[in-house]
């Protein structure tokens, strides 16, 4: 078991480097066998001073001109172009993008105001300060697969899938 992003896991499986991946979509499965594709709805985190934070669903366009906190490009490219199309689509144009990926570091960029992330609902309570709103758009969700070369599947990788969408699903994965 490794933690690695997206591209890092696409790029391993097919350097026959991993058995099986868990990967965000979109993201390019060309050449792998995939699993059931489940679904999260995804929501905003903002400082609970925030004008949008006191809404009970919040509307992309609603955060226009905020600043924007996101996982780096590199850690899922076709992922990350398709969450900043949706804001731009749904009239969210960032005022600033700030990139982050541990946890910890995106909770203190948003509560010193520097940006909104959007995620989705956290499975701990958040750090007072915080809040966590869903948004508007449903159809907005984070999409995740598990993946495998079919040259390396079999049971296992099967087996592997399957348990982990049944722990996704106990999460609240669809």
């Amino acid at each position: 078991m490794h933690e690695l992003t997206t591209a890092s896991q696409l790029a391993k499986l097919r350097a026959e480097e991993l058995d099986v991946g868990l990967v965000r979509h979109p993201c390019d499965t060309v050449g792998l066998e995939s699993s059931e594709v489940v679904h999260r709805r995804l929501g905003v985190v903002l400082p609970a001073g925030h004008r949008a934070a006191g809404q009970e669903v919040v509307r992309l366009r609603s955060l226009d001109g905020s600043p924007l906190v996101i996982f780096p490009r590199e850690m899922a490219p076709r992922l990350y172009d398709h969450m900043l199309e949706a804001c731009r689509d749904n009239g969210f144009l960032p005022g600033a993008i700030r990139h982050a990926r541990n946890p910890h570091f995106v909770h203190g960029l948003v509560m010193s105001g520097l940006g909104a992330h959007l995620n989705e609902e956290p499975y701990d309570e958040l750090p007072a300060g915080l809040v966590w709103r869903p948004i508007d758009e449903p159809w907005l969700t984070w999409s995740t697969s598990a993946v495998w070369l079919p040259v390396q599947g079999g049971e296992v990788a099967t087996a592997f899938a399957a348990a982990a969408l049944a722990g996704l699903r106990e999460v609240g994965h669809a």
